[in-house]
């Protein structure tokens, strides 16, 4: 098989192009917030330190349960604050109260491969499969995952930095990508979630 850019893919399944958060390091190539001279590593600090990462795709390593991915997902996250408002006679508008922080919504784009490369580049956009199999092993991977109907420990720096250590996956799907079989794209929707520690006490 031919060598394959990860961002020509994306503009094939129609996915916005993610923010190149470095992956050991080794992340290197667009700047897509500015022409500045600004490192990939300088824009991703300021990324996370300003607070915008929510809501911008960004490419980063994840481990879902024992699942690996070869060619880093891209990650999106929402948020939103769960508030009570009241009426007051006599007062325009309301009395808001925050009541908790909600979830947060994941959206993660995948590409599934076997995972076997000839070839990746030093900037982790360009591969070479060694062949054009269909991965039928890393499907049924995501299949699983999503059948068990439950939380998943994840793995993650750029989840680690929401405190985000399981996830539950909500819906699946499989975009279509023409005239290729060895390059299987996958778009899940999850929601964060804690362990439920339950404690009995006898009197």
């Amino acid at each position: 098989m031919k060598e394959f850019d990860v961002r020509e893919l994306y503009a094939r399944v129609r996915w916005n192009l993610p923010f190149p958060l470095a992956i050991n390091g080794n992340i290197k190539g667009y700047l897509p917030f500015s022409p500045s001279a600004e490192t990939p590593q300088q824009q991703q600090s300021n990324l996370i330190n300003s607070g915008n990462a929510l809501g911008v795709p960004t490419l980063a390593e994840l481990q879902i349960g024992e699942v690996k991915f070869a060619i880093p997902p891209t990650l999106t996250l929402s948020n939103e604050v769960t508030i009570q408002q009241t009426t007051v006679a006599g007062m325009d508008g309301t009395v808001k109260e925050i009541i908790t922080l909600g979830d947060y919504r994941i959206n993660l784009k995948l590409f599934l491969t076997n995972n076997v490369f000839e070839q990746v580049s030093n900037s982790y956009y360009k591969y070479k499969l060694r062949s054009d199999e269909f991965p039928e092993d890393r499907v049924r991977e995501i299949r699983d995952l999503f059948e068990q109907k439950k939380s998943h420990r994840v793995i993650s720096p750029f989840l680690n930095i929401f405190n985000i250590q399981y996830l539950l996956i909500t819906s699946i799907s499989f975009p279509e990508l023409d005239g290729n079989t060895a390059i299987i794209p996958v778009e899940l929707q999850a929601i964060s979630d804690k362990p439920l520690e339950i404690r009995l006490f006898q009197p």
